[in-house]
């Protein structure tokens, strides 16, 4: 059955599409607790829901936020819990309604800058970012510059306090926080050789497997939806990689990461 997907108010919820959200998020995820889980909910300003008929297959949790750095004013969208059952892994809804979601934030604020915050344990939420956005950090290609660290200092420094490592660019979570179960996403040798972001993703964050988090951030252009599409048509007329993760496309990411037991 298709995917498709629906953008709500969290708010808006009910308690049985919480115990459905839950219930998938729980399958994927090892130290959930549906109270932890509830409680990060309920600061969110709105949720994709991702739905097979009218069955929760999965969802993504978005925070926005108002941020003044070095005088300048800009707006912040932060992913929280996201997963989509298995089943659909490679579906383009997500993708397509996430993407119009931070292309109509620009549109109406044309004169600001729209940064998308990502926090990431698996490097396949980390391809999604560094393979679809031009202005996105940290990249392999070169150091991160001052202002967007600047920014994610300040979102990752209010938001996860001591556990957020500057220095390093990582949220250190405790032993007991949430994390994807053993193979779901796992890295290995042959993988890093072919995919020379997949290394890099690693080497910042060495201890994802235990929870630890590779603070992300990216630049949403007015233009970037018509480069997405552009680049998604060029590469129909080329060969797919060997493994098919050198090019994550947008709508192919398995999971972006969440925050549980974080206070």
């Amino acid at each position: 059955m298709k995917v498709h997907a629906e953008l709500a108010a969290v708010g808006r919820l009910t308690d049985c599409q919480k115990i459905e959200m839950f219930s998938v998020f729980a399958k994927y995820y090892e130290a959930v607790e549906f109270d932890i889980f509830l409680s990060d909910l309920r600061e969110k300003n709105d949720v994709i829901l991702l739905l097979a008929g009218k069955k929760i297959v999965g969802f993504s949790t978005l925070l926005c936020r108002e941020m003044i750095v070095q005088g300048k004013k800009v707006l912040g969208v932060y992913s929280g819990d996201t997963i989509l059952e298995k089943e659909y892994w490679g579906s383009s809804a997500l993708g397509k309604k996430f993407l119009k979601y931070l292309w109509l934030k620009k549109l109406a604020r044309p004169g600001t800058p729209v940064y998308w915050f990502l926090i990431s344990k698996g490097y396949k939420t980390y391809l999604l970012m560094a393979n679809n956005f031009a202005n996105h950090y940290p990249r392999m290609e070169s150091e991160t510059p001052s202002f967007e660290k600047e920014l994610m200092n300040t979102f990752y420094g209010e938001r996860f306090a001591k556990k957020y490592i500057p220095e390093k660019g990582v949220i250190a979570m405790p032993e007991d926080s949430c994390r994807l179960k053993e193979a779901v996403a796992p890295i290995t040798e042959e993988l890093k050789r072919e995919v020379p972001r997949v290394a890099f993703f690693e080497s910042n964050n060495p201890k994802w497997a235990s929870g630890h988090e590779l603070a992300c951030i990216a630049e949403m252009s007015a233009l970037m939806p018509f480069k997405y599409s552009l680049k998604k048509m060029m590469k129909t007329k080329k060969a797919p990689s060997a493994r098919g993760v050198g090019r994550q496309p947008l709508h192919a990411v398995k999971r972006i990461p969440g925050e549980q037991r974080v206070s």
